[in-house]
């Protein structure tokens, strides 16, 4: 008896180490009764090719590089005229006439609640002694950019006293928060 052929010599393909030949599919489907598709026909293959990451990449980069300059074209919240910001209600501007404590004081006889300020209050060491770090402002020119909220009878902004932020400066100098 000679040995069987591991693969046909004119087609290339392996044959079944069982030595059974697989069933034909006239045979299946009359077994069945399902319809089976022969893979002998050719199949058209989709496939999806995704974006370069590089062209994705410089399409981010434009747009932080776009946003990072949408103040100097007029679209950001920065008035390039004044370089206040545009979401500001209203800017105050004028002479500080009463501190009232370390994150209140009033310019021009309107009480100004500082924003992002949180200082001890009057009846603690610290808070005595923010305040007495405060009054060295009487006087000073102020600008501020108040958000349109008010706490109390105070209204709350944003203030600076010489160009630099005042609740920069009281954090700097007090244990104000």
């Amino acid at each position: 008896m000679s040995k069987k052929p591991t693969s046909l010599p004119w087609n290339g393909r392996p044959v079944r180490k069982s030595g059974k030949k697989k069933a034909s599919t006239a045979a299946f489907k009359k077994r069945t009764g399902v319809r089976v598709i022969s893979n002998d026909r050719l199949r058209r293959r989709r496939s999806f090719k995704p974006p370069s990451y590089l062209a994705i990449g410089i399409v981010i980069a434009c747009v932080l590089l776009g946003l990072s300059y949408m103040d100097k074209f007029g679209l950001g919240y920065t008035d390039p005229e004044t370089g206040f910001d545009k979401r500001a209600a209203s800017v105050l501007k004028g002479t500080i006439t009463h501190v009232r404590d370390g994150d209140t004081f009033e310019v021009k006889g309107v009480p100004i609640r500082i924003a992002v300020l949180d200082c001890p209050e009057n009846n603690t060491t610290e808070g005595n002694a923010a305040t007495r770090f405060a009054k060295q402002f009487k006087g000073k020119q102020a600008i501020c950019e108040l958000t349109g909220k008010t706490t109390y009878d105070r209204k709350v902004g944003y203030c600076s006293i010489d160009s630099k932020p005042f609740e920069e400066i009281m954090v700097e100098n007090t244990t104000c928060e």
